[in-house]
């Protein structure tokens, strides 16, 4: 604009004064400053010309990253951890109408069955079998039963239960060898599993009630891992027929055997289908670490879901294909957890790359938010108010039930969006028994920055979740959603985000002795993820 400016000052006054203000010039001088004046002035119009270009591509480049910053917000997806325990949770599987999920855990010393709801509340053990492994539970198409593997004595059989764990039922009755991997067909009729039954590790497919047994592959090896597509006409599976451990699929008459991934130098496993099986889940170290990964059903367009030092395993998709449950332990533990992937799926369906698909939890920096430990502590029911001290929630040898708040100061992060929210508990001690007072409930509320005083024992604040293990960690939806509500009604009088822990069941046993968890305020810790 300014170009433009400059030129027609030019030939507002250069023109006149040529004409007007020589007299004494002779016609060809005239002409000759006039074929000057032109050449100026069209060096001047191209100049023009060219920085109107410049900014025009200026203005398009920046409306280009404005927009790819906007999509690549859309494309963060979500992983919860639903388990929160330190025991051994894995191979979730979920239901068909996808609001519970199984699971097996040995929080209970053995390795048994648990339902929970999708959001992981209502962690229930439905096998309760003492002294016997419950593994791989599948669910069936009609979600009335479950099958799942039960191993005794290093002898692993095939069984049947309904959702509550009555009828539990042996479906393969063969005690000489080892029948795992049960995953049921889309139409309810019948279960694929492996077994070495004929000498060699083979997929078999049986009649839901064990009758009707083929074998489907024959193949020298290994093959493991059965996985049914949803028209039930095929079978994903694992073999190392060539070799290294890849994903094959094959005609569940055995027919048409196909090496989908075919990499001699790396290991895969767990493949699932999507419910419109267009796409295998799966697991591979082809990035140096276990990590999840998704491909069209041909095994072309391959691209890598999670990305994180844990290893992830056993890949399940929600009903309507917009989550995966998952196997994790990126928290040292395995553990379940689900990521959202509606958006990656997307974004790979419209051609974008991997990296530009989905941003992993290597890409959120962690920021630990600081405690202020003077207005943290503990308040026991109209006798004591413990601030500064450490946190404890359970009942006292005075027969009053306890709460715990720790707070802390969001001050520093106004104007931030979370993409993540961690609230970790560790080493915690344990006080008697306290399982008579239900699970441990975590919640949450923002305020000045107060100490607390007595009447806080009332607040239950919003509650996140709950659990009956001591040390959890905290990473759900409801956490994330309630720490963005408290920075953005930051304000003079609202500058702490303060937990809450206390039991479900609030009333004293009566029995005169301290049963609870008591935790030092430094192993608390909540940190905020913040995308880079």
């Amino acid at each position: 604009m300014k170009t433009k400016l400059t030129l027609l000052i030019a030939i507002l006054i250069i023109v006149p004064l040529t004409f007007f203000g020589c007299k004494t010039q002779d016609t060809s001088e005239l002409k000759e400053e006039i074929a000057e004046l032109k050449e100026q002035i069209e060096e001047i119009e191209a100049e023009a010309i060219e920085e109107e270009m410049l900014e025009e591509v200026e203005e398009e480049t920046s409306q280009s990253e404005e927009v790819a910053e906007e999509e690549a917000e859309t494309l963060v997806p979500e992983v919860i951890n639903l388990t929160n325990q330190k025991s051994e949770d894995k191979e979730p599987y979920w239901s068909p109408d996808g609001t519970k999920i199984i699971f097996y855990s040995d929080r209970d010393g053995d390795s048994e069955i648990y339902i929970m709801n999708a959001d992981g509340s209502e962690q229930v053990n439905i096998s309760n079998n003492q002294g016997v492994s419950d593994l791989s539970p599948s669910w069936s198409s009609e979600g009335n039963k479950i099958a799942y593997r039960s191993q005794e004595n290093k002898i692993s059989q095939i069984y049947t239960m309904n959702t509550d764990g009555s009828d539990q039922t042996n479906i393969t009755n063969n005690s000489q060898v080892r029948d795992v991997g049960p995953d049921w067909s889309p139409d309810g009729k019948k279960i694929a599993f492996e077994s070495e039954r004929d000498g060699r590790e083979e997929i078999y497919i049986m009649n839901s009630d064990g009758t009707g047994l083929i074998m489907v592959t024959d193949n020298p090896g290994k093959n493991f891992g059965s996985a049914w597509s949803p028209n039930g006409d095929k079978v994903a599976f694992v073999s190392d027929i060539d070799g290294s451990r890849d994903i094959f699929v094959i005609n569940i008459d055995g027919s048409n055997q196909v090496n989908l991934i075919n990499e001699p130098e790396e290991e895969s496993g767990d493949p699932c289908w999507s419910p419109d099986g267009e796409k295998i889940a799966f697991t591979s170290d082809r990035d140096g670490n276990i990590e999840i990964y998704i491909m069209n059903s041909d095994g072309s367009e391959i691209y890598r879901l999670t990305n994180n030092q844990g290893q992830d395993t056993n890949p399940n998709w929600s009903p309507d294909g917009e989550k995966i449950a998952f196997t994790s332990e990126r928290f040292g533990n395995q553990e379940i957890f689900v990521i959202d992937v509606k958006n990656v799926l997307s974004s790979t369906e419209r051609g974008g790359t991997e990296e530009e698909a989905v941003k992993t939890d290597t890409d959120i920096g962690l920021i630990e938010v600081p405690r202020v430990e003077e207005e943290g502590g503990y308040i026991e029911k109209d006798s004591y108010v413990g601030n500064g001290e450490h946190l404890y929630a359970g009942d006292t040898e005075r027969n009053n039930m306890c709460k715990g708040f720790i707070s802390f100061d969001i001050t520093g992060f106004e104007g931030i969006t979370v993409e993540k929210a961690v609230l970790t508990f560790n080493s915690s001690k344990v006080l008697n028994d306290p399982s008579d007072l239900g699970d441990l409930v975590i919640a949450a509320h923002w305020y000045g920055d107060n100490p607390v005083v007595m009447i806080d024992y009332e607040n239950t604040g919003s509650v996140l979740q709950s659990f009956n293990n001591p040390d959890f960690i905290c990473s759900n939806d409801s956490l994330k959603s309630k720490l963005q509500k408290a920075i953005d009604e930051l304000n003079e009088d609202r500058t702490r985000f303060q937990v809450l822990v206390y039991f479900t069941d609030n009333d004293s046993n009566g029995n005169g002795t301290a049963e609870g968890w008591e935790y030092n305020q430094e192993d608390i810790k909540l940190e905020i993820g913040i995308a880079e």
